[in-house]
């Protein structure tokens, strides 16, 4: 292909700043355009209007060496791309008459369709997670025949795509598989395991709404507290949860939980290049949360050598493997998006204590996370499958 593959992203810019709300998307678009870029690709963006309303169309940025420009995409550029690559969740496709949700789609709807009219020849792809939904609405199937390509990222994905499809008597567009990955040069360990004198640390680090049930964790800390471990939670509020926000302060008091002692929050935001520093000051890394596609946190704390704590979901079953130390589930509650399991605090916090006891068994696990962290390095190995995989669209 003549030049490279030209891409232009639809939906978010990818850039890691305080002034941006929606933290891990935007991560993933960045680290999505970056290896493009890198593999030769040209990377420009068409974002969300209603996102990202102070960022100009027609400004310019520079991103991992080279020159991105910011598009309008109500006036694009004619025959100019490849491909379109819409970067969020397919949820987003699934019709609603929740007018925030519907406004959402409206813009979304409005860039694809101005993108085919001015690229009639390129390809839409949509590349997002199912996040592990027990049930899926049927609006669902019909909202993804917009695309010429569905990227999920894992297998297991593609299965509960297909069989939606089937329920629902509507044929599946193309659909393939890409997990995301993780910057192994940048997501590193610490040089030494040594803590000196602070505590014991068990990290979280997503969002505070109840989906991703921070408040678990902290069911897991009040069953510790005869130990002298620290919970961190670094968390932050998305503008789109669907199921509703959390008082951590207020649960965590009513749990008798000593903010400072037994518990931290952080709220605020931390930038891409300090991330590293955070992992590498805990001792561990939880994850209770009932609906994940590969949790890029978990992948970043496994990078930096930190043993995992996770709820047994199928898709993070199938990105992790045997690296992680599972937690079951002990029932399933139903969200307005659909019903979910939810992890046994009980069994999560025998887990945490055998992590904090058994140095052998930290020692093992630090392993185990380091070496699956290789298999998604971005750069080495999800990069060189996501280009081939745009490729492959343009010949359908």
């Amino acid at each position: 292909m003549a030049g490279g593959l030209r891409v232009a992203i639809i939906g978010y810019l990818p850039l890691i700043r305080r002034e941006h709300p929606a933290k891990s998307l935007s991560k993933l678009v960045y680290y999505v355009a970056r290896t493009l870029l890198r593999r030769g690709c040209t990377v420009d963006f068409v974002p969300h209007p209603s996102l990202e309303p102070k960022y100009v169309p027609g400004a310019y940025f520079r991103m991992g060496g080279k020159l991105c420009e910011v598009l309008d995409y109500r006036n694009l550029p004619k025959g100019e791309y490849d491909v379109g690559l819409v970067v969020a969740s397919p949820h987003m496709f699934a019709r609603s008459r929740c007018l925030r949700a519907a406004m959402a789609q409206g813009v979304l709807d409005g860039a694809i369709e101005a993108f085919r009219a001015s690229n009639p020849h390129a390809k839409v792809v949509l590349y997002g997670t199912l996040n592990y939904w027990m049930m899926l609405p049927a609006s669902l199937a019909e909202g993804l025949r917009i695309f010429d390509m569905v990227i999920f990222y894992t297998r297991y994905e593609c299965g509960m795509y297909e069989e939606l499809c089937e329920e629902a008597g509507v044929k599946p567009v193309p659909h393939t598989y890409v997990t995301p990955g993780v910057d192994s040069s940048h997501y590193t360990p610490a040089p030494g395991e040594g803590r000196g004198n602070r505590p014991f640390t068990v990290l979280y680090v997503g969002r505070n709404d109840i989906v991703k049930a921070p408040s678990r964790i902290l069911g897991v800390a009040s069953l510790l507290r005869d130990l002298p471990i620290k919970f961190v939670l670094f968390t932050s509020a998305c503008g789109f949860s669907p199921v509703g926000l959390l008082d951590l302060t207020l649960l965590s008091q009513s749990l008798r939980l000593r903010e400072g002692e037994d518990i931290n929050f952080v709220e605020e935001f931390v930038e891409e290049e300090s991330m590293p520093s955070v992992y590498r000051a805990a001792d561990a890394f939880i994850t209770l949360s009932s609906s994940e596609g590969v949790c890029l946190s978990m992948l970043e704390a496994q990078a930096c050598g930190l043993p995992v704590v996770a709820h047994s979901l199928p898709t993070l079953r199938e990105v992790y493997g045997n690296s992680v130390l599972w937690v079951g589930s002990e029932g399933v509650e139903y969200y307005p998006i659909g019903p979910a399991p939810v992890a046994s605090v009980k069994e999560a916090a025998e887990k945490v204590r055998d992590l904090y006891l058994e140095e052998g068994l930290r020692k093992e696990y630090r392993a185990r996370s380091l070496e699956n962290a290789k298999r998604y390095d971005w750069d080495e190995s999800v990069g060189p499958r996501l280009k081939e995989t745009l490729e492959s669209s343009l010949s359908l």
